[in-house]
């Protein structure tokens, strides 16, 4: 069983140790693998009867030694057929526990049959017709008896909708989540268990509606789905546990977490290695108003195992701030920022390298942007590898120019990201993987979209980095992992693998330095943090 205790984000928990137990789908790629399942000869019911099993035994777990009432809140659908099967196993092993079923004139065949097997309560008013038929199994209750059944419960099971919902809530759903999230706050002892995902969540852009369940546990049916690793839902889902019941489809998902099995590795170094051996990276960046940038990438280039860093430098922007191990490629004058009188300079330093970070702390003078583009132009002809960061990104987003054809990781931020989509920050983060998608599209090279669940994407893979701090937070965090991507990339089989290792490492830096802290952190920490990850991964 793998665990993963994220930072400062709740963990989830797989129990396997098969990469494809890491997959994440959308609402639609879910729905394939059971369609297969069920193709191959498992029902519907038999499914149903395994994700209530699986589901009742967390509830347990949750509940520990205690032993409150339950109750379990059920829509019309697979997921609250889920919901029925766990409460009857409850009842069966002494719980006690009430299933309360919302209104609807169209309720799943498979949903109706647990209702046959345990019965329901209906909140009031007159039974709908599909389920008239089942005579005292299902029965209407007042409003006050609602009240008691909301009010008496140590813990609620949201089995109302599942993956394939639509934002916003209506009707009686929107009715009872309402009463539900005025129950967490009149009496914050209440705990709440969502099956699958949250009611009022995306499964597949992680965006929540206005009104949603905020769960403390989210027991995932199978998979984790995608959107439950990027923020709101990660807030929303609390802790997230996958269940496997057997789901044995085969059909492709386009995203899964970078981590456990699926995590990519490195290549292993050499024993009698040197240092020429662990990769020669130059970084490419910095101004007089920002000398600190470029420093911040050698560090994390350093500090993740490169042999050989190198700067760009000019004396006059302050020598002072020079980490102890890093060389320099001295460019003269006591210009500002780097311009096009400095190319020649600076590619024949990129020859000697095996990855050249661009765009720390470079600027956007008018000077530098023709810098960057014709350096680009030569880097691309040398068949470098290039970590395009910060500047060099907004140089490419006013000029509309791409990577395509480049040996090419591009880091932006959102922000970033925004400029280069021609679109805003919010729009970004409403969908990150769409973003990151267009990304892809937009540049022609791998992606790493920084950020609350890092992503990183190329033309035929996507991951989720599911760790990190909010307190990563802070000025050049992301110029210490252009460097750790340089870095990886000397190890790595492909610059997919290379980005994918990267950003977790920082992730997991970012965790430790937090840890340590115990508060706030400086980019440096990040840095230096980073050995020990990259120490571990070679273990």
């Amino acid at each position: 069983m793998s665990r993963v205790q994220a930072g400062s984000f709740a963990p989830f928990t797989v129990s396997s140790n098969d990469p494809a137990a890491w997959r994440l789908p959308t609402s639609a790629e879910m729905a394939a693998l059971d369609l297969e399942t069920i193709h191959s000869g498992v029902s519907v019911l038999e499914l149903m009867e395994r994700a209530g099993s699986a589901l009742a035994a967390n509830v347990q777990a949750y509940l520990g030694g205690s032993h409150g009432r339950v109750l379990v809140l059920c829509g019309p659908g697979n997921n609250g057929g889920d919901g029925l099967v766990a409460a009857r196993l409850l009842a069966e092993r002494g719980v006690a526990v009430n299933a309360l079923l919302i209104r609807s004139e169209r309720y799943a065949d498979d949903c109706i049959e647990q209702m046959r097997r345990f019965g329901a309560a209906v909140v009031e008013g007159d039974l709908p017709s599909p389920i008239r038929a089942l005579g005292p199994l299902v029965t209407s209750i007042s409003t006050e008896r609602k009240e008691e059944l909301f009010s008496s419960a140590a813990l609620i099971v949201d089995a109302l909708l599942g993956t394939g919902q639509r934002l916003p809530l209506m009707g009686c759903v929107a009715d009872l989540v309402g009463r539900l999230r005025r129950e967490q706050i009149d009496r914050p002892v209440v705990r709440v268990l969502s099956v699958d995902i949250p009611t009022g969540v995306s499964a597949d852009s992680g965006q929540c509606g206005d009104l949603h369940v905020r769960a403390d546990l989210t027991v995932a049916v199978e998979l984790v789905k995608r959107g439950c690793l990027q923020f709101p839902a990660r807030s929303a889902c609390g802790e997230i546990v996958a269940a496997p019941i057997g789901i044995t489809g085969a059909s492709p998902v386009s995203v899964q977490a970078i981590e456990g099995a699926a995590r990519p590795r490195l290549e292993r170094r050499r024993i009698d290695g040197h240092k020429g051996d662990c990769g020669r990276v130059l970084v490419v960046g910095g101004s007089a108003s920002m000398p600190g940038a470029p420093v911040l990438s050698v560090m994390g280039a350093l500090h993740a195992g490169a042999g050989l860093v190198s700067r760009v430098w000019r004396q006059s922007w302050g020598a002072s701030l020079a980490q102890a191990e890093c060389m320099n490629e001295i460019v003269p004058g006591d210009a500002a920022v780097l311009g096009i009188s400095d190319l020649a300079i600076v590619v024949e330093a990129a020859k000697r390298a095996d990855c050249v970070v661009l765009g720390p702390g470079l600027g956007m003078a008018p000077d530098t942007c023709e810098f960057v583009a014709s350096l680009l132009k030569e880097l691309v002809a040398l068949g470098s590898r290039i970590v395009v960061d910060a500047d060099a990104l907004n140089v490419l987003a006013e000029s509309g120019t791409t990577l395509r054809g480049a040996r090419a990781i591009a880091t932006p931020h959102p922000g970033e990201a925004a400029r280069l989509l021609n679109t805003d920050t919010t729009s970004v983060q409403a969908d990150r993987f769409n973003a990151v998608k267009g990304l892809v599209s937009r540049l022609g090279c791998t992606i790493v979209l920084k950020g609350a669940g890092t992503l990183v994407c190329s033309e035929h893979q996507c991951g989720v980095v599911a760790r990190g701090s909010s307190y990563m937070a802070t000025a050049g965090s992301g110029d210490v992992l252009a460097g750790i991507v340089a870095a990886c990339v000397v190890r790595s089989s492909s610059l997919f693998d290379a980005a994918a290792v990267a950003a977790y490492v920082h992730a997991c830096a970012g965790e430790r330095a937090a840890t340590e802290s115990g508060g706030p952190i400086l980019a440096s920490d990040i840095a230096r943090y980073a050995s020990s990850v990259m120490g571990a991964l070679d273990r």
